[in-house]
């Protein structure tokens, strides 16, 4: 039982999909040529598949979770206010984006009251206000030294690749297009290039006019961002990109989508990541981690002292 983070939505929506008592008329899911498929058959065909009994299972220890945190929050003497139950339920309802009558018909069809979820939305709440307050007395903290030795440790995990920005200018070229249509595209991207080489306007001028990237013509070609040879774009043309020095131009680059002319605007070397550039970051990760840890040890200390009888039929998961 390792989960800490306990969802409002999860939850609502586990009461939303799993009780489910429809009458005959809503039972129905779709007709087809007069024969009706039911939401019990699509449900017992669900129960069927091997994935079903994980989730439950899943759902079931998140459900355990909560139980054992909330009857702590109630020994504790957690009280939420049935103004923040309303509020919590109105601010649901509202995220749902659905009208109150297709809401209202669906709380009918799966036998869901307002006051069923109203008790779910109070207990969340309270689980969440005696997490808040236990986190408060924990103090945990992660120092300095701490985080410089996770740091040093591990050098190869803070490494920066070789990285570029660049501009391009696209004629665009379908992979199963004619001879003509290749040749017509080559043909433009050579007159481009002419231009180019004539300084009849900068790079960014041209890509404006001339480049078929819709979404980069508008900002001089730009593809925003840092590429790396990992970066997902055609071969060609990470290869031509790293060939170029910074400022400087390609020649007249194929690619799958057409051809390009290809410009340098920033390089940068391989490097590592210096310490006080990711510091706060990895406290914040190691703070996280130490939370965590400190979390499933209280949850498996409840577990240990708790009667908890599972009554969920378990079948062999495939």
């Amino acid at each position: 039982m390792q989960k800490t983070i306990l969802s409002l939505g999860l939850s609502i929506l586990v009461l939303f999909c799993c009780l489910s008592s429809a009458h005959a008329e809503e039972d129905i899911a779709a007709i087809v040529n007069g024969d009706k498929i039911t939401i019990t058959e699509i449900n017992r065909t669900v129960q069927a598949l091997p994935q079903y009994q994980k989730l439950q299972l899943e759902i079931l220890e998140d459900m355990i979770v909560k139980t054992l945190i909330y009857q702590e929050s109630i020994k504790d003497g957690i009280v939420v206010e049935k103004s923040e139950v309303d509020n919590g339920f109105n601010e649901y309802i509202e995220k749902l984006s659905l009208t109150d009558e297709v809401v209202k018909q669906e709380m009918k069809r799966m036998n869901i009251t307002e006051e069923t979820m109203k008790d779910e939305i109070q207990k969340l709440l309270m689980v969440e206000r005696f997490l808040k307050k236990r986190s408060k007395t924990l103090n945990l903290n992660v120092s300095d030294e701490e985080v410089k030795a996770f740091y040093d440790e591990r050098p190869e995990t803070f490494n920066k690749p070789e990285r570029i920005q660049v501009s391009h200018i696209l004629i665009k070229s379908n992979p199963g297009a004619d001879k003509a249509d290749v040749d017509a595209a080559m043909k433009k991207i050579v007159d481009i290039q002419d231009k180019l080489k004539k300084g009849e306007g900068t790079f960014a001028d041209i890509a404006k006019k001339y480049s078929e990237d819709t979404s980069s013509a508008p900002s001089g070609g730009d593809l925003k961002g840092e590429i790396t040879r990992n970066s997902p774009l055609p071969k060609s043309f990470i290869d031509a990109a790293f060939a170029l020095d910074k400022g400087q131009v390609s020649d007249v680059v194929k690619s799958v989508v057409g051809f390009h002319l290809i410009k340098v605007t920033e390089k940068k070397p391989a490097e590592v990541t210096a310490f006080p550039e990711i510091k706060d970051s990895l406290k914040f990760r190691l703070l996280e981690q130490k939370s965590n840890i400190e979390m499933k040890q209280y949850v498996d200390s409840l577990v240990d002292k708790s009667d908890i009888q599972i009554k969920l039929e378990k079948r062999p998961v495939k």
